[in-house]
């Protein structure tokens, strides 16, 4: 990400939000690499150890923004749950142990970006994401129900993120759900659950379980939540 702006607003009545990203080309052995230099550089303190401003970012530390995830969480309408995931040792990030992430996390590629129109197609990347993550198909879920809430820069890991959610067709259960084949579920994903889709509920679970789970996971779950009231 060359540069972000989460504040702007259409110049109609509804002033709906807008967000704006500017892109430079790079490839994952270099996001490793960088991910290696940020862990080095914030263990000899040259980094800030707390969280970034939007002008820090565009500039000063845009080198870092090697990567753009999104973290989508499925909604289950038949029986008001939303799923979570319990990710595999061998999964990327993982440092031997497994991390608990909303539904589907998956980073930007080339083929998310619209050479077309010039921008990127967030509706073609969460479509993908669901698809390699988790096996749903567009016949599984309602396309229309497909929301983009928030922007963030996780300290961890020093990554972009993005924030949605997309409700499941009518019929389409956790038992589907768990039977579908994907070319990541295998190889990543130890587990598929549900937790019911309320606020308390939800916000319980982190209460109980945060020290389990990635910063992006635990402010993904929160922005949701508070849509819910």
């Amino acid at each position: 990400v060359l540069y972000s702006d989460s504040f702007g607003r259409t110049p109609d009545e509804k002033e709906s939000p807008v967000l704006t990203l500017r892109f430079f080309e790079t490839d994952y052995f270099t996001h490793r690499v960088m991910g290696r230099v940020t862990e080095k550089l914030r263990k000899q303190g040259f980094l800030p150890p707390s969280n970034l401003i939007p002008n820090q970012l565009n500039n000063t530390f845009r080198c870092f923004r090697t990567s753009l995830g999104i973290s989508i969480i499925i909604i289950i309408p038949d029986t008001n749950e939303i799923i979570l995931t319990r990710r595999s040792v061998d999964s990327a990030y993982s440092n031997g142990k497994e991390w608990i992430y909303v539904s589907v996390t998956e980073t930007i590629s080339e083929t998310d970006y619209d050479c077309f129109m010039g921008n990127l197609n967030i509706t073609r990347w969460i479509k993908r994401a669901l698809f390699e993550e988790i096996g749903l198909k567009e016949r599984h879920y309602d396309e229309s129900s497909i929301k983009v809430y928030d922007m963030f820069f996780e300290n961890n890991f020093y990554q972009d993120g993005i924030t949605a959610s997309v409700k499941l067709k009518k019929g389409v259960n956790m038992s589907i759900v768990k039977e579908l084949k994907s070319k990541d579920k295998q190889m990543e994903v130890k587990e598929i659950f549900a937790i019911d889709n309320t606020t308390t509920s939800i916000n319980d679970y982190i209460s109980n379980y945060s020290n389990e789970m990635r910063e992006q996971t635990i402010y993904t779950l929160q922005s949701y939540a508070t849509r819910l009231d």
